[in-house]
Order: structure tokens, then C-alpha cells, then sequence
């Protein structure tokens, strides 16, 4: 697995102007997926064992901008692509993430509501926002499961609002940064730009591409805005109004070209339409496959698509109570709408209900890599530091899973565990395994194929196997 983990990073050596940057950044980004304690740069430094040296370079590597993450997240698009079957399209997520703050210096910080505060009162918390795209990555051997893999990663700030004694001019300044620094229009950017990136390469340029997003992006700004060979799937709300396809007129009357039929059925009142039947289909969560009940509408337009066909899928929640005596989970149903009309129901379903692993990554990420706790406050080093940590961990995404070097990872579990051998390999597995391989070669020792009897010192097998990170 390290062989493959470093060979990713040799392949993006033209991403950073010499070789002693470039060795910089592998080793704080390995030091990521190393340190055990806080992950700040001083973290960092002290996992790769740098601490008594000079450390100053290692602070200016994420200060004044030497790493360009555009082109690495480009090289990680090229792999994630070259993995995927012929003709088959690139099935990506798209979510924003706040990450805490405390200073009030920071750069591009500013009181955001807490998506995680109870329903029934708004908090604020001291944050600072992130744009992510995740690509899907069928797993071997399961068909239906997938991973996550990083690879687009934006700091995408508010405007600072300007004091009360500001001139009139920087009010006016400040309603326009307003508006074209909203979180719909960076997803509508970052659409484009991921879609000419796929245009510019010969081997991805007639693939398809499916973003699938929730419903803070099903609006008007992103799907008019969508780029061609492009598919969006998102939620939309249980009232929205939806509309039949006009029917050509025989007689041309004066006027603009209609784009909406008559008026339909909202979805939760489709949803509680009897003359319309449920349908069965199958999907893979959860780790197994399940039976949803679902209602399709093929063809309907909406104004926040134009003159846009597209399809309707309600899905019906699977309740489910973890004992008799607690509460109903799962509960609320779904409703999809997707812009390609010639999708099945089976595959708008499976691929919305892999949307969950950029939740997945997100929670990797800050609850084990720690992007949010370095203690950082320049433009800089707000956006460099947590790119160079999404990409370590796209880098270890993709070297367990290439070749079936997950599902050999898992056969090698400790012998403890061959009872409970797991079917997926997990963040905090991967992990770990990385630390036993780097840690047990650099010290000089290699895993025991079998025990032997620890007592006996001529039993004890030293592999002086000399290893450097780069």
C-alpha cells in the first residue's frame, strides 16, 4: 500500500515549482495520516519527526499558496476515471461543510448558523465554509457499494460586511460580493469547471457527468447553469410546483414560446395519490440490498429548470425502530428530481443513495485527520492546509482500493478479529494499517508472518529494510 501511496504523489511532482516543495508537502500530508495527538501544523511536523530542525519553510509552504490543489485534485480525477469501466459516467456528490473557528481574525470567518443546533432554535458557531466534490468509486467484489474520493476541494467564504460609518459606495460593493459569492453560485462554477476538465481529457471527454446534491443546490441558479453531458439529481420540497410538457399548438398564435403545461399534483400529494400504484425496485445501503417502494413521473418541467424535461421520483421512507420501546427512525420520505429523462428509477435511486459518502468523507476527515484544528488564520493557509489534507486522504482512498488491496488488507487483520472480519475496510483501519507499515519498516522490524515464542531472543526476525518517505 505505501508504494502505491507514494507513486500517486509522484505522479502530481509538476504541481509544485521543486523537488524540496514538493517533498515538503508529501511529508506533512503523510504526517496527517500519522500524528496521533492535535493536527496542527506543529502536530505535523513533530509526526514526520522534523521538530528539531527548522520549521519556519514548512509554516510558508501554506502561507504564501505553494501548492496548487487544482492540479492534484486533477490528478485524482484521472485516476478515479481510469478505474471506472468503459462508458460508464462519473458519478460525483457536492456538498458544503463549515469548519470551526475561533479566532476572530481569521481569514474569511463569520457567524454561521449551526447546521447541527436543535430545530427548534437557530445557534450560531465562528466558522469559515468549504466546497467539496466527491467522485464514487464502485468497490471490488460488492457490487452496489461504493467510496468516496475527494477530489475538488474550494474555500468558499461570505463577504465581510462592511462597519455602520462605511461610505454608501461599499454597501453596494458589498450586496454584489454578496450575491456572487453564494454557496449556489460556487456549485454552479464548480459544475463547469469539473465538466471542462473532463472535456479537456480524450478518455473522459464523451463520459457522462452525474452530480447528485441535496436540496440547497436544486435551484434555479445550478440547473439552468448546468454544462452539456451533465446530470443533476437532488431533492426538491414536498410543495413544489411542477407542470406538464405544453403540447404543440396547431395554430401559431402571437407571443413567446410556452415552457409550462398544466399545472400537476405537488409531490406529497402524488405521494398520497392511491390512483397512482407503488412500484418495487432495489438499491445497495446500508451495507445490504433493500426493497423501496417508489412512484415515478418520466417526463415534467419546473421553473427552476425552464424548458428542461425532467423526471420525478418519490421515494418511501424504511422505518425501522432499533427495539420495541424506542422511536420511529427514518421517517420522513424522499423526493428526487433528476434532468435526465432517460434514467431508470433504479439508477437515479442507487446513485442518490451513494450521496452519503461525502457525509462519510466529511466525518473522516475532521473526526480523524483533523482538517478544522490547526491553529491557522491567513487566506493562505485557510485554503492550502485543509487541500493538503483531503488530498492525503484521497491518496490512501485510492491505494487501498486499487488492485484489491482492501480486501487483502482485511484477510490480514490481526488474529483477534478473524471472527469478526469485517466486509469493508474502514477510515480508522486504513489508518492504522498505514501507521504498522511505515512505523514497522522505519524502526527496522517487519510483521511476523506467525507467532513464535517471544521468549526466545534468536526468534526474533529484524528486517534492516532502510526506508524514506519519499
Amino acid at each position: 500500500m505505501i508504494e502505491e501511496y507514494f507513486k500517486l504523489w509522484n505522479s502530481c511532482r509538476g504541481a509544485f515549482r521543486n523537488r524540496s516543495v514538493w517533498e515538503r508537502a508529501a511529508r506533512l500530508g503523510t504526517g496527517s495520516l500519522l500524528c496521533l495527538g492535535r493536527h496542527s501544523i506543529t502536530g505535523l511536523i513533530s509526526a514526520t519527526g522534523m521538530q528539531n530542525k527548522d520549521w519556519s519553510a514548512d509554516y510558508r509552504l501554506f502561507e504564501k499558496e505553494r501548492i496548487d490543489g487544482e492540479m492534484i485534485f486533477g490528478k485524482i480525477r484521472q485516476e478515479v476515471i481510469s478505474r471506472l469501466p468503459d462508458g460508464a459516467p462519473l458519478v460525483t456528490f457536492m456538498d458544503d461543510k463549515l469548519m470551526r473557528k475561533k479566532g476572530r481574525k481569521v481569514s474569511g470567518t463569520a457567524w454561521k448558523r449551526d447546521p447541527n443546533g436543535p430545530k427548534f432554535c437557530n445557534n450560531f458557531i465562528w466558522a469559515t465554509r468549504f466546497l467539496q466534490i466527491s467522485g464514487a468509486l464502485e468497490e471490488e467484489g460488492r457490487r452496489g457499494s461504493c467510496r468516496g474520493i475527494p477530489f475538488m476541494l474550494r474555500h468558499s467564504p461570505t463577504p465581510k460586511r462592511p462597519s455602520r460609518k462605511a461610505p454608501g459606495w461599499a454597501y453596494d460593493e458589498y450586496e454584489i460580493l454578496k450575491r456572487e459569492m453564494r454557496i449556489s453560485v460556487k456549485g454552479a462554477e464548480a459544475i463547469k469547471d469539473l465538466r471542462a476538465s473532463m472535456d479537456s481529457q480524450p478518455e473522459s471527454y464523451n463520459r457522462e457527468l452525474v452530480i447528485n446534491v441535496d436540496g440547497s443546490y436544486t435551484n434555479k441558479t445550478v440547473i439552468r447553469e448546468l454544462p452539456p453531458r451533465t446530470t443533476l439529481i437532488g431533492r426538491i420540497r414536498k410543495d413544489a410546483k411542477l407542470y406538464s410538457v405544453p403540447v404543440a399548438e396547431k395554430c401559431s398564435r402571437p407571443g413567446r414560446k410556452r415552457y409550462y403545461g398544466e399545472l400537476l399534483p405537488t409531490p406529497e400529494k402524488t405521494r398520497q395519490d392511491v390512483d397512482v400504484s407503488w412500484t418495487e425496485v432495489k438499491a445497495f445501503t446500508s451495507d445490504r440490498v433493500h426493497t423501496f417502494k417508489i412512484k415515478f413521473i418520466p417526463v415534467l418541467r419546473s421553473r427552476i429548470g425552464g424548458e428542461r424535461d425532467m423526471s420525478l421520483l418519490i421515494v418511501q421512507p424504511l422505518r425501522y425502530r432499533l427495539s420495541r420501546t424506542t422511536r420511529l427512525l427514518y421517517r420522513n420520505p424522499a423526493y428526487l428530481i433528476c434532468t435526465d429523462t432517460s434514467l431508470s428509477p433504479e439508477k437515479i435511486l442507487q446513485w442518490y443513495l451513494w450521496r452519503w459518502q461525502i457525509e462519510v468523507n466529511f466525518r473522516d476527515q475532521k473526526s480523524l485527520i483533523g482538517k478544522e484544528e490547526a491553529s491557522v488564520w491567513t487566506a493562505g493557509s485557510i485554503k492550502n492546509l485543509p487541500q493538503l489534507i483531503a488530498i492525503s486522504y484521497a491518496f490512501m482512498q485510492l491505494s487501498f482500493t486499487k488492485n484489491g488491496q482492501e480486501r487483502k488488507t482485511v484477510y490480514k487483520l490481526p488474529k483477534w478479529r478473524r471472527s469478526t472480519s469485517p466486509k469493508r475496510l474502514s477510515t480508522c483501519m486504513m489508518i492504522s494499517e498505514m501507521r504498522n507499515q511505515i512505523w514497522g519498516l522505519g524502526i527496522g522490524y517487519g510483521n511476523l508472518s506467525h507467532f513464535r515464542n517471544s521468549n526466545c531472543m534468536h526468534c526474533i526476525t529484524i528486517i534492516e529494510y532502510p526506508i524514506t518517505l519519499l
